[in-house]
């Protein structure tokens, strides 16, 4: 009987638990400009590219529902929620009034490969700190700011592929993410009127459209892991 009434008591708390953080949430108003803006703070949210991503997320502070579904937004590492938030498949919002750096405007120090069969372990980290590996995340940052852009040879067998996620000390807790692509034979494209082999390799933001052929170095490293 004990027991029982213990057990009761326990539910009773659990359920006042849960109604003061279903109480406490943050409820936002979708605007017709694909803004959304806090009804507690008022404060307003913009969706980011989705080539932004969190680096992790902690606990639930927010919600907007849109035709009935409800998309709940979390805290974004160690930053501020009425600056950002982010969502599981969603991304990150942002407040209005924050100036994002884009890619070309990033200081970047590192960058975590992942394989594309959904491990959440980097097969390749490339840190600025490390002279071993500078100077191949220098290229590829360098490639993708200042290499020849190309069309996407989406019709190519693809060999493998790979998320890369940048990251930089002027955009904590986010990475700046596109995609690493080896293909099974050589890709050709016509360049300034001339028909040009690119090799295998190339960066693709699927997101802005960009793909600029890389040379074998990221390859080469990737194998040796």
């Amino acid at each position: 009987m004990k027991l029982s009434k213990l057990c009761r008591a326990l539910l009773v708390v659990l359920g006042c638990a849960v109604l003061l953080c279903s109480c406490g949430a943050h409820k936002l108003t979708v605007n017709d400009n694909d803004t959304y803006t806090d009804r507690k703070t008022g404060v307003t949210y913009r969706p980011l590219s989705p080539c932004y991503e969190p680096a992790s997320l902690g606990e639930t502070y927010a919600s907007f529902k849109i035709s009935g579904l409800k998309t709940m937004l979390h805290t974004v590492g160690a930053l501020p929620p009425e600056n950002y938030l982010g969502s599981t498949y969603y991304g990150v919002y942002v407040n209005e009034n924050l100036q994002i750096p884009t890619f070309e405007e990033m200081n970047i120090n590192r960058a975590l490969i992942y394989s594309t069969d959904g491990s959440v372990i980097p097969t390749l980290t490339l840190d600025a700190e490390d002279e071993n590996e500078v100077a191949l995340l220098q290229e590829l940052t360098d490639a993708y700011l200042h290499g020849v852009q190309v069309s996407y040879p989406s019709y190519q067998t693809r060999a493998s592929s790979y998320t890369v996620r940048f990251a930089a000390s002027n955009l904590p807790e986010l990475y700046y993410c596109m995609t690493y692509i080896e293909y099974a034979e050589d890709i050709y494209d016509e360049i300034d009127g001339v028909e040009t082999n690119l090799g295998r390799y190339f960066l693709y933001d699927r997101y802005n459209k960009i793909c600029v052929a890389i040379d074998v170095s990221l390859h080469n490293a990737l194998r040796t892991q």
